[in-house]
């Protein structure tokens, strides 16, 4: 059966209207890659999952690619393969938020015994095998190897850890793994902690608040967040390692543990609230086009509640 000539509208403006949003959003940066030949991270990583959320995984990312090619172009950098490998992580991101996304809609649907069937558990571990593999490559690389520079690479345990655990478990784990972050990041703003070197300061008070207000939060989006934008630091670590010389150095991941903290913190919270944001929205919407369709009239095959009569319990 066709789609119906509406919904083909309603996906090329959602396509137009994110595109649009992530040229102006990878126009703002937050911070500068170390070592990554003038990138930087942008507000277009916050809002990555956008399309997946309204567009599907196909659509979705064809429209982070599309977003992504149009902002290479309009800055007037050169569409090499440096810039094409640089798709790879918010695609990577977009891919683990609608596995997750799918994986935690699969179970709750299923019930606490669905999630030992055999579909979802293959579900479950999809999202866990990419930062799974980045962090064989990371440790294994003969830079890396050997050294206490493979501790940069328990990063990647958070989005692991979130795909495989249940949804209330993973939560816990990244709501206690944010509070020690926030700890950490609020000593740092109050002066308790020394400022480590590449780490923006003002954007510390921010992270920090960010971290407490996601920890805190009484919605449970936190595992999904931070585990996307975990999954794209791991992929974009890898790459960086593998092709930029200056970073075979064990130093530099050791120098870039703080500033990891601080960046992920402020991207993981961005995709946490906007991601609830639209989800809300979405879940309204759907509400009011049932009611709208609906009307006040039964569903079919329900009946007209009975009033009680009188005298009757």
């Amino acid at each position: 059966m066709a789609k119906p000539a509406s919904s083909e509208w309603k996906t090329y403006l959602y396509l137009l209207l994110f595109v649009l949003i992530g040229l102006a959003a990878d126009r703002m940066p937050l911070n500068s890659i170390v070592g990554g030949a003038g990138a930087s991270l942008t507000f277009f990583d916050i809002f990555v999952h956008l399309p997946i959320m309204l567009l599907g995984l196909a659509n979705g990312l064809l429209a982070i690619v599309i977003a992504k090619l149009l902002s290479i172009v309009v800055m007037g950098r050169p569409v090499d393969m440096l810039a094409l490998l640089r798709l790879l992580p918010p695609m990577a991101a977009g891919a683990y938020f609608w596995a997750y996304k799918k994986q935690e809609d699969g179970g709750l649907a299923e019930g606490k015994r669905g999630w030992h069937a055999e579909g979802w558990r293959m579900l479950r571990l999809a999202p866990a095998g990419l930062p799974a593999l980045m962090i064989l490559l990371f440790v294994f690389h003969p830079a890396i190897f050997g050294t206490s520079a493979m501790f940069y690479a328990l990063w990647w345990v958070i989005p692991i850890a979130a795909a495989l655990a249940r949804p209330e478990l993973a939560d816990k784990i990244v709501r206690a793994v944010l509070g020690l972050l926030a700890l950490g990041l609020t000593g740092v703003a109050v002066g308790w902690i020394v400022l480590p070197a590449g780490m923006p300061a003002a954007l510390v008070g921010p992270a920090a608040l960010l971290a407490w207000a996601v920890a805190l939060a009484p919605i449970k989006f936190s595992a999904r967040a931070y585990g996307t934008t975990f999954t794209q630091h791991a992929l974009g670590s890898v790459m960086f390692l593998y092709t930029v010389p200056a970073l075979q150095n064990p130093g530099v991941w050791l120098a870039l543990i703080p500033v990891v903290a601080l960046e992920r913190t402020l991207l993981g919270g961005g995709l946490f609230f906007t991601a609830a944001g639209v989800e809300a929205v979405l879940a309204r919407m759907a509400l009011l086009r049932r009611q709208l369709v609906g009307g006040t009239q039964p569903a079919q095959g329900t009946q007209m509640p009975q009033r009680r009569k009188k005298g009757t319990a």
